[in-house]
C-alpha cells in the first residue's frame, strides 16, 4: 500500500456563506479549499473583533465539540466461510495487545503481512473490513497514530 500524498484539512466553520452563525467541524481533501482573499481575512477579522458574543459562543461550542476522528478501512475478500467466520478473532490477536500504543498504517500492514490475512487484502468481492480509527485525527512525526479498530462484516 503507497502512503498518500493528499492532504487532509480540519475545518472548524464559525459562520456560513451569509455570514450567519454556523457552527461546525469538519475534515476534507486540500484541493476541495482555497485561501481566503486577503479581503475576506479583513471581513473576518472585523466580524470577530466586533461580534463579542460570537467569538464567546464560538469558544464554548470549541470546548464541548468532539474532535474529529480519522477513519481508515482496509477491505478483505474472496474468503472462505471459516476464514469469514476467524477474521475478527484473527484482528484481535494481531492487533488487540498493540493497538492502545498508536499503530501506524504501516505498523498495522506489517502486522497484516505475517498473518494470511494479507493474501485477502483489497481482494473483491469484499466481505470484511478492518476499520482503523486515529482518535482526534493523532499524529505523531508526521503519521496518523491509530487506537483503536473495529471487524466488520459485510
Amino acid at each position: 500500500m503507497k502512503r498518500s500524498e493528499r492532504t487532509i484539512v480540519f475545518c472548524h466553520r464559525i459562520v456560513n456563506d451569509s455570514w450567519k452563525r454556523s457552527f461546525s467541524h469538519q475534515s476534507c481533501e486540500a484541493t476541495l479549499t482555497r485561501p481566503l482573499s486577503t479581503s475576506e481575512q479583513e471581513q473576518i477579522q472585523a466580524l470577530l473583533a466586533g461580534e463579542k458574543r460570537l467569538v464567546a459562543a464560538f469558544e464554548q461550542y470549541q470546548a464541548r465539540a468532539k474532535a474529529i476522528d480519522l477513519i481508515a478501512n482496509l477491505g478483505f475478500g474472496a474468503l472462505r466461510e471459516e476464514e469469514a467466520r476467524e477474521f475478527a478473532q484473527t484482528c484481535d490477536k494481531l492487533l488487540a495487545d498493540r493497538v492502545a500504543d498508536g499503530l501506524t498504517m504501516d505498523d498495522v500492514l506489517g502486522l497484516l503481512g505475517s498473518s494470511w490475512l494479507d493474501s485477502h487484502r483489497g481482494r473483491l468481492p469484499q466481505q470484511m473490513t478492518l476499520q482503523l480509527i486515529a482518535t482526534g485525527h493523532e499524529v505523531r512525526n508526521g503519521r496518523f497514530r491509530y487506537r483503536r479498530y473495529r471487524s466488520l462484516a459485510h
